[in-house]
Order: C-alpha cells, then sequence, then structure tokens
C-alpha cells in the first residue's frame, strides 16, 4: 500500500511540476518495483454479438487468463509462466493452439510479456499515464515487446501491472482487447 502510495504521489507531483496542460509520465521500472506479486482482475469484453467474460490471474510468476466465449460456453484458458531471466513458457494453451510454436503473448497476456521485458532490462523509460476506467494505465509501445507492424499498444494498470486495454496508435482511442471500463474489478494481493 506505501509502495502504491509512492506511485501515486510521483505521478501527482510530476504532473504539479510540469503544469496544468502537460500529460503526466511514469517510469516504468519505478513502477514495476511496486508491483504485488499477486492480483485478480475481472471484467466483460464486448463484442458485437455477445459479451465475453474475463479473468486474468497473477501468482507470482505465473498468469492466468480465461474467458474469451460468451456466457455459457466453454471458458479458454491460458497460462504462461516467467523465470527470473525473463524467459517466457507456455504451461496451458487453449484448445487448436500448440504451445510449442506460440509467439510471446498479446492482448491481456502481454501482462506476463511487459513483466519478462523488464526483467530481461529490455523495458526502460517513461511512459504518458493515461485514465480508463478510473484507474491509471501505462501504455507500453508494441514494438519495444517484440511485436512487429504494432497497430495496439497494450496498457498496464500502473500499480498491478495487469494489462486492463488496449491502445490504439493511430486514433488514440482504447479498442481490442479491452475491458469495458465499468466491469474493471482489480484485486491485488499483498505479497
Amino acid at each position: 500500500m506505501v509502495r502504491q502510495m509512492a506511485v501515486a504521489m510521483a505521478i501527482i507531483c510530476l504532473a504539479a511540476l510540469c503544469g496544468v496542460e502537460a500529460t503526466p509520465t511514469l517510469d516504468i521500472v519505478t513502477a514495476a518495483d511496486a508491483w504485488e506479486t499477486r492480483f485478480i482482475l475481472n471484467g466483460t469484453k464486448t463484442e458485437p454479438t455477445y459479451i465475453e467474460q474475463i479473468r486474468l490471474e497473477r501468482d507470482g510468476d505465473v498468469f492466468i487468463l480465461e474467458g474469451g466465449a460468451p456466457a455459457g460456453m466453454a471458458q479458454s484458458r491460458a497460462s504462461v509462466s516467467v523465470d527470473p531471466k525473463g524467459l517466457l513458457q507456455f504451461i496451458d494453451c487453449p484448445n487448436g493452439m500448440s504451445c510449442e510454436r506460440t509467439k510471446a503473448p498479446t492482448g491481456f497476456l502481454a501482462s506476463a510479456v511487459i513483466l519478462a521485458a523488464l526483467r530481461q532490462h529490455r523495458l526502460f523509460g517513461r511512459f504518458p499515464v493515461f485514465w480508463y476506467g478510473g484507474l491509471a494505465l501505462v501504455c507500453i509501445p508494441a514494438d519495444r515487446l517484440g511485436v512487429e507492424n504494432a497497430v495496439l499498444d497494450p496498457c498496464v494498470e500502473a500499480y498491478s501491472g495487469a494489462v486492463i486495454a488496449q491502445r490504439h496508435r493511430r486514433s488514440g482511442e482504447f479498442d481490442g482487447p479491452s475491458l469495458d471500463p465499468w466491469s474493471i474489478k482489480l484485486l491485488i494481493a499483498s505479497s
């Protein structure tokens, strides 16, 4: 809790120092140092013909994503672990997907990719803070995570590292795999 307050104060102080018009930024390494190793994120993602229930959980070095189907249908599950050196390993993959030939995950599981890039010291710098669903998000350029020809950038919640939404590079709008802002429930557990 103290670390979260320190990050919040850093954002507020930076905004005050830079003036009212400046967009606050956050150092991603500093933010990540304050992230707890456990969270549970629940929410919905509205598709044109149905609503998906999404659950993303971090339990230490393991990230588990469940959802992706209309209510009442079988849910998909994927999980990936990040070792201390930042190497990703799929634990289980959705039906029809081979874990051996899978590229680094995108969407909500980009949470694991971001942690891996931080552990490999490939991700650093200050990024603008955006507000979405009442949460402070930092959007990471997807090309910094190894995504080629990226259109969407994953946006992590500043206090947990949970990817909540994706931001479109051209329009600046939240788009693609993004939770409905009103549905977001994030529980951050102390280690």
